[in-house]
């Protein structure tokens, strides 16, 4: 699991990083998208949907390496980080539906949004030791 939460965060950047520089046509296949999201759910919202699972420390307690709680301040960082990535990724699926709708703006624009949103929530679950 160690491993995992080590190499999981490198990858998905790769593969948002590999997506955003390629020259993709729009409207874009939806199945960029899916690809995108799967990186996403794999990792960081995993993570926040696990944390969000815990009890909540008792007054005055943290969470240790033998005693996992939820700390409420931690918990609405998380939950502001994922509306933004919510965010990012409803427009990213909004363009590949409709690219008319979004004049000026690229797939890798929103795919990079997308991306920094995700690394955000990550660096807040890394930052608090969420893993």
């Amino acid at each position: 699991m160690k491993l995992f939460r080590l190499l999981a965060p490198p990858a998905l950047m790769c593969s948002l990083a590999l997506a955003g520089c390629a020259t993709i046509p729009n409207p874009v296949k939806q199945s960029y998208v899916y690809g995108a999201e799967a990186g996403y759910a794999a990792t960081a919202q995993q993570l926040a949907i696990v944390y969000g699972s815990l009890p909540y420390c008792a007054r005055g307690t943290t969470t240790s390496a033998t005693s996992y709680c939820q700390d409420p301040k931690i918990e609405v960082q998380i939950a502001a980080a994922n509306a933004k990535v919510t965010t990012a990724r409803r427009a990213l699926e909004s363009f590949v539906r409709n690219p008319a709708n979004y004049p000026g703006l690229t797939y890798a624009q929103l795919l990079t949004t997308f991306g920094d949103a995700v690394t955000t929530l990550q660096q807040i679950e890394a930052q608090n030791g969420v893993h």
